[in-house]
């Protein structure tokens, strides 16, 4: 695999986190916050629910940022040789 290939594979996670992973972690800070609320109820079983959900939700996140993008790097079949020239005009000029 060229050099030229790795630097394409590797902008794609910084262009994939730069437009959703805004959105993402605001709409996970905002159900953690939702879910924490739970966590202040008198009632043990509401308390535990929002606690856990509240944190189940956040390492769904932490998930999200750290280890989809390296698998879906890895599974991903595509000859990204051939797409180069389509995917990025600038790396023509390299």
């Amino acid at each position: 695999m060229s050099l030229l290939v790795l630097g394409l594979v590797a902008l794609i996670p910084r262009n994939i986190f730069s437009t959703v992973g805004s959105a993402a972690l605001a709409m996970t800070g905002v159900l953690v916050a939702d879910f924490m609320v739970l966590a202040f109820s008198s009632f043990e079983l509401n308390s535990s629910m929002g606690i856990m959900t509240a944190l189940t939700i956040a390492m769904a996140l932490a998930a999200d940022f750290f280890l989809l993008p390296p698998l879906l790097m890895k599974f991903d079949r595509r000859d990204y040789a051939e797409t180069t020239t389509r995917l990025n005009p600038v790396l023509d000029r390299v």
